[in-house]
């Protein structure tokens, strides 16, 4: 038998050190409208490992949608992710604990806290109603857009990512849609 060569693997597993085992619940960030709506969901927590100064070195989710007429919750782990989804064994035991029981996301984010997983969601009422907007910034900046035509404004959208605002070219918000 002949073994395939098409795929490679790398012994060297990724490097989680410094990073912290967080969960971000879509539903209650202030972002949640756009991002629920750019996809099929009813809601999602994403939980992986994230660096302090932003970024994941692997994150998975917890997805729920309606089957058979009820609230499903699906477990969702791409291959790039795997390494960190082995560090979070506990959480795998206690969601066992509650199979097949229509579980919500709620139980799942009282579920992580309990397992010690950070909650990294950025609220309304708390990270971004804090933030100081400097309106005159805002409106000088509008005012510039406003003189632009329309393929000079896509060309300053295109540096922002659709789904978050971010200007980090690293953010993975949202990748897989």
């Amino acid at each position: 038998m002949q073994t395939s060569t098409r795929y490679s693997y790398s012994a060297e597993p990724k490097d989680h050190t410094g990073c912290k085992r967080g969960f971000i619940w879509t539903s209650q960030a202030y972002y949640c409208k756009s991002a629920l709506a750019a996809r099929d969901v009813i809601d999602n927590i994403m939980i992986g490992m994230y660096h302090p100064e932003g970024g994941t070195t692997g994150e998975f989710s917890i997805e729920w949608t309606k089957l058979g007429g009820r609230d499903c919750a699906q477990l969702k782990a791409y291959d790039d992710s795997w390494s960190a989804l082995q560090l979070f064994a506990d959480v795998l035991v206690k969601l066992a604990e509650h199979d097949d029981a229509s579980i919500t996301p709620a139980q799942v984010a009282d579920l992580l806290l309990a397992c010690g997983v950070v909650d990294l969601t950025k609220r309304v009422d708390s990270e971004v109603s804090d933030v100081h907007v400097n309106h005159e910034r805002v409106d000088n900046f509008l005012a510039g857009l406003k003189l632009l035509n329309d393929d000079e404004r896509m060309s300053v959208f295109s540096n922002f990512c659709r789904h978050c605002g971010s200007t980090d070219p690293k953010c993975t918000c949202m990748r897989d849609d």
